[in-house]
């Protein structure tokens, strides 16, 4: 019970360690280009190891989840950056699989699922309508329409009783 309270007070904290290293990471990048072109000799690599080299070595090794949602997104920005600017980047794949986990692990709410329960009700309201006007179609295609028509329908109610089952539509405490 203690390791679900701490990681929705986690979920729910403002500050994220993730959203902090790619902010540290960015601001060393800033920093770096605002500074003189030294080259590519001893100068240019202390001042890499003095902007951001530091926050990169930390995305780098980067293996925790984002914690929140603005987090994995800024994740997602970053590996997308990195992937135009520096194909071979260790931060891509280290920022893709922390936005990931994040979404993997984070909770549905009522509002998302039914909206998703509106929708399968919208599909099955639609695709009853496909199979009633079947008839209008030649034999074979009506019995095409009717086929497919009908196993999508099972498909989606199938969809439909699992989410029942895990309880949803739940009610949302006011």
């Amino acid at each position: 019970m203690r390791g679900v309270a701490r990681k929705t007070a986690a979920r729910h904290s403002t500050i994220d360690p993730l959203a902090q290293a790619i902010a540290d990471f960015r601001s060393g990048m800033a920093k770096f280009c605002e500074l003189p072109d030294f080259g590519n000799g001893r100068q240019h690599e202390d001042a890499i190891a003095a902007t951001y080299r530091p926050p990169q070595d930390a995305l780098e090794r980067w293996e925790q989840p984002a914690t929140t949602r603005i987090a994995a997104i800024e994740a997602l920005r970053l590996a997308d950056e990195e992937k135009r600017d520096h194909a071979d980047s260790r931060i891509i794949k280290a920022m893709v699989r922390a936005s990931l986990r994040f979404f993997e692990t984070e909770p549905q709410t009522s509002a998302d699922c039914a909206g998703a329960i509106s929708q399968i009700h919208d599909a099955i309201d639609f695709l009853t309508a496909i199979c009633m006007a079947a008839d209008a179609f030649d034999e074979n295609h009506a019995s095409a329409m009717k086929v497919v028509g009908g196993a999508a329908i099972d498909c989606l109610n199938l969809a439909l009783d699992e989410l029942r089952e895990m309880g949803w539509p739940r009610k949302v405490a006011a």
